[in-house]
């Protein structure tokens, strides 16, 4: 058995080299996502023409609408689509929030899951389609904000 003897600037020194390299390594893992996520929206979020009664117009995952609390909306609206694209194979999630304007409140909904993962061709769909709660809302022509953001996992 041979020993060998290191001084402790020595060891110091090699112990400084294989953390940084573990560093490193972490650091190659952690940002192996080389494109960042972009979203495009494709078709826009359209409940067409509906009442100004109080109550709730609902959007269903395949675009209809249904009216209740009052509210008497029917038909079929557009349901928002976006494309994201990013990198292959990589998971990313879905976050919307919507707003109040003019005593409308949109609650968006996403459908399907919220976590998706990016396929074959760089991309992936994402559908919004929710609730408008009218209040008192005045006749005429209204458009709403909504936020999507899509953050990798």
């Amino acid at each position: 058995m041979r020993v060998i003897k290191t001084t402790h600037a020595q060891t110091r020194y090699w112990l400084q080299r294989a953390a940084l390299a573990l560093l490193l390594a972490c650091c190659q893992l952690a940002h192996s996502q080389t494109t960042p996520l972009t979203i495009e929206l494709r078709d826009a979020l359209d409940f067409g023409v509906i009442s100004n009664e109080n109550g709730t117009c609902s959007m269903d995952n395949q675009g209809n609408l249904t009216g209740s609390g009052g509210q008497s909306c029917f038909g079929t609206g557009i349901r928002s689509k976006f494309w994201v694209w990013g990198d292959v194979g990589y998971s990313f999630f879905v976050l919307v929030s919507g707003s109040t304007s003019n005593g409308i409140t949109f609650n968006p909904v996403i459908k399907g899951n919220a976590s998706r993962t990016i396929n074959t061709n760089g991309r992936r769909n994402v559908r919004i389609v929710g609730d408008l709660v009218l209040n008192n809302v005045t006749p005429g022509n209204f458009g709403i904000s909504y936020l999507v953001s899509v953050n990798y996992e």
